[in-house]
C-alpha cells in the first residue's frame, strides 16, 4: 500500500528549503538531507524544519570532519548521531542536546526502518568522553584538510601534544621548541604553566610532532605560533574550530591519552604525568577504563 502523500505544505518546505551554510557545503548534501527529511515524514512544517535543520548540519558534518559516506546506512547511525551531537552541540546545555538527538533518532528509526535505536551516551556528561577507536582514522587525517601548509603544520602539533602527550589547550600554547624531546629513549615533553612536569608522549601518536620538528624555528621559539612574542590564548581555537575544516576537540584528546595511561599504568603515575591534583580528578574517565574505550561493536 502506497504512503500518504505529504502535506502541502511540507513538500514545499523540504523542496525549497535553504539552511545557512556555505553553498559548496548545502550543494553536497542537499540531496541528502532532502530525501532523508522526505522519508522521514514530518507532520508539519515546524517539524520538517527541525528535522531539515538537524538533518542537514549532520550530514555537513559527516561528510567533512567524520568522513561518512553520505548515504542513510552509513550516516543515520547511532553512533554517528551521538559523535555529532557530542561535538556540535558541544556548548549546548544538556537539554538542546538531548532534544537534537531524540529528534535525529527518530529520523533514523523511520528512514532505516530498524527499531529506535538507544544512545550510549548521556549528553550532559558526554563531553569529556574519550574518543573512540574508530575515531583514529579522521583524526590523523584532519591535519590534511587543512587549507595551508602552516594549517596543516598545527594541527599535526595538536594531535602530537594533546593526543600524544595529554597537554591542555592552554599548555600547549606554551610550549617552545626546546620542550619537545622525540630522539630520547623515552619521547616526552616539557610542560610549562600551572604545573610543570614531564609528559611522555606515546609513539604511536609522536609522528605527527617529527612533522613539526622539522621545520621548527629557534629552540626559544613557540611550537605553534614561532612569529608570536607571547603565548596566544586564541591560538587553539584558531587550529580546531575552523569551520572549513572542524577539528578535535583537545580536551577529548586528553580524556583519551588518559584513559589510555589508566588502563596501562598505577593511577599516582598517571596523576603525576598528567598535571592533576587528586583521583577525584578520574572520576569522569574511571567508566571507560573499567569497561573499556567504548566501541561500535553491534550497532549496524
Amino acid at each position: 500500500m502506497n504512503a500518504k502523500p505529504l502535506p502541502r505544505e511540507v513538500e514545499h518546505t523540504i523542496s525549497t528549503y535553504r539552511p545557512q551554510l556555505p553553498a559548496q557545503h548545502w550543494n553536497t548534501v542537499a540531496h541528502f538531507t532532502r530525501t532523508v527529511v522526505t522519508a522521514a515524514r514530518p507532520a508539519n512544517r515546524p517539524i520538517a524544519l527541525k528535522m531539515l535543520n538537524l538533518v542537514s548540519r549532520l550530514a555537513v558534518w559527516a561528510w567533512q570532519t567524520a568522513g561518512v559516506d553520505l548515504t542513510i546506512a552509513s550516516v543515520m547511525r547511532q553512533s554517528v548521531i551521538d559523535r555529532f551531537v557530542t561535538d556540535v552541540h558541544r556548548h549546548s546545555n544538556a537539554s538542546t542536546r538531548s532534544r537534537a538527538a531524540t529528534v535525529l533518532a527518530h529520523v533514523s528509526a523511520v528512514v532505516t526502518g530498524d527499531e529506535r535505536p538507544v544512545t550510549k551516551v548521556k549528553y550532559a556528561e558526554s563531553l569529556g568522553a574519550p574518543y573512540l577507536p574508530s575515531d583514529e582514522a579522521w583524526l590523523r587525517g584532519w591535519p590534511d584538510k587543512q587549507s595551508t601548509a602552516g594549517r596543516r603544520r598545527n594541527a599535526h602539533g595538536v594531535l602530537g601534544l594533546c593526543r600524544g602527550a595529554g597537554l591542555t589547550r592552554h599548555e600547549v600554547e606554551l610550549v617552545r621548541v626546546s620542550d619537545v624531546h622525540l630522539s630520547d629513549a623515552t619521547p616526552h615533553a616539557l610542560v610549562r604553566g600551572a604545573r610543570p612536569r614531564i609528559a611522555p608522549i606515546n609513539p604511536a601518536w609522536a609522528n605527527h610532532l617529527e612533522l613539526v620538528m622539522a621545520t621548527a624555528g629557534a629552540a626559544g621559539d613557540f611550537l605553534l605560533a614561532p612569529a608570536s612574542t607571547a603565548a596566544r590564548r586564541s591560538l587553539m581555537s584558531e587550529i580546531t574550530s575552523r569551520l572549513d575544516a572542524h577539528g578535535p576537540r583537545p580536551h577529548r584528546l586528553r580524556s583519551t591519552w588518559i584513559v589510555e595511561w589508566l588502563q596501562l599504568a598505577p593511577a599516582p603515575y598517571v596523576l603525576t604525568i598528567a598535571g592533576l591534583s587528586t583521583f577525584q580528578a578520574f572520576d569522569r574517565h574511571l567508566p571507560y577504563v573499567t569497561f573499556g574505550l567504548p566501541t561500535e561493536a553491534g550497532e549496524q
